[in-house]
């Protein structure tokens, strides 16, 4: 979109999404023009996440069971084997549930580093 202001020299523009945006500047007095063109970044935010409780997993269960109970406008998952239920020879071992949020143009995924603690 282009902005032109003739009386004045303060240009307000709210971006939609996060990106680059690039603004040019033309100042005329007379016969003369200068310009100039600089690139303005928007950067991505990180949502509001409540991390789900992962001392919730248990022998027996599958590492899925772990991530209910997280809130945020998107979706968890966990890495690793998530099809088999969990046993002793899991504990100790380093996984990562990751947040991918429904507008992923303007929000980061996020993880977190967990360390399975079978009981």
């Amino acid at each position: 979109d282009e902005l032109q202001n003739t009386t004045g020299d303060t240009f307000e523009y709210t971006p939609v999404n996060a990106g680059t945006y690039s603004v040019k500047a033309v100042a005329t007095d007379g016969g003369n023009a200068e310009s100039s063109v600089t690139d303005i970044v928007v950067n991505k935010l990180n949502p509001t996440v409540t991390w789900p409780d992962v001392n919730a997993l248990t022998i027996g269960k599958k590492a899925t069971n772990a991530i209910s109970g997280g809130s945020g406008d998107g979706v968890f998952s966990i890495s690793g084997d998530v099809t088999s239920p969990l046993t002793r020879a899991n504990n100790g071992e380093e996984r990562q549930i990751i947040f991918t949020p429904t507008d992923t143009t303007n929000y980061n995924v996020l993880t977190k580093d967990v360390i399975i603690n079978n009981k």
